[in-house]
């Protein structure tokens, strides 16, 4: 037996893109919930549609239900990382903010998957939900939530998947609204709706995407104490930054339509998680 031993190897880093952050136990959780609802909502309203409505309201109710409580939980743990919370401690540096690793964004990142997955199954079975900007987002979003295991992207990642969901609450909350029957709160949930959007998405998202764009460019260009590790190519910098200007135009032209609705004074058109 030999005198020394050489230390064992670190374990490998998990895969850069890692299906293993759509975790099949939250996704069926979520689908059982969303099951029972229907089929009690089923039950008291049958097959109750409002005019010109494609899916009844005993489907919409349910999705919108869900849908809340995701932005919600979202939200919550977004808001509390980001505002003087957990990633402060990455957020100090370019190379903290690009490759420090965040607890809550990883579970941010399974929250996402897991939700967008069951997203994009919804636009097959309810037609007013199934259009380019919203799969094209579903789809987006549910590949970024993959990259969710290795700790690249984290510092930022807890604000556009959690910070940023606090605009879709009122919007959820005015489809219910609208389903229920209820034109006053209707109103005053569009109009929250309206604010938070313009403050978090219109400005306050494009102020983040502008430095994370600043700190992408010096890590490719090799910039002192921003050198990425070797198993994030230029290639994979290319994903995120073409995925976030794909994002940001959504996030112009929904707001677009929110100011056309509101010239108009007409209901908002946006629908689902903008």
């Amino acid at each position: 037996m030999p005198f020394w031993q050489p230390p064992p190897s670190p374990p490998p880093p998990p895969p850069v893109l890692d299906i293993g952050v759509l975790d099949l136990s939250w996704l069926g959780g979520l689908v059982a919930v969303h099951a029972t609802i229907y089929l009690l909502l089923r039950f008291l309203l049958g097959a109750r549609r409002l005019p010109n409505a494609q899916s009844t309201v005993a489907a919409v109710v349910t999705y919108n239900i869900t849908a809340t409580c995701f932005a919600c939980f979202t939200t919550v743990l977004g808001f509390r990382a980001w505002y003087g919370g957990e990633v402060d401690a990455i957020g100090a540096t370019a190379q903290g903010r690009l490759f420090g690793r965040s607890e809550t964004f990883q579970v941010l990142a399974t929250a996402t998957a897991v939700y967008e997955v069951y997203n994009t199954a919804l636009t097959a079975v309810m037609p007013e939900y199934r259009t380019l900007d919203f799969v094209g987002h579903h789809f987006t979003t549910f590949l970024l939530a993959l990259f969710g295991s290795y700790p690249f992207l984290n510092y930022y990642g807890v604000f556009f998947f959690g910070v940023a969901s606090v605009s879709s609450i009122p919007l959820c909350a005015a489809e219910l609204a609208k389903y229920l029957g209820s034109k006053e709160l209707v109103s005053v949930f569009q109009a929250i709706f309206a604010l938070l959007f313009i403050g978090f998405r219109t400005i306050y998202w494009p102020c983040v995407s502008f430095h994370f764009w600043a700190d992408s460019v010096a890590a490719l260009r090799g910039e002192a104490g921003t050198n990425a590790p070797a198993v994030h190519s230029g290639a994979a910098f290319a994903l995120f930054l073409v995925a976030n200007l794909g994002l940001t135009g959504l996030q112009l032209l929904w707001t677009s339509k929110i100011l056309k609705a509101v010239a108009h004074g007409d209901e908002a058109k946006t629908t689902k998680k903008a």
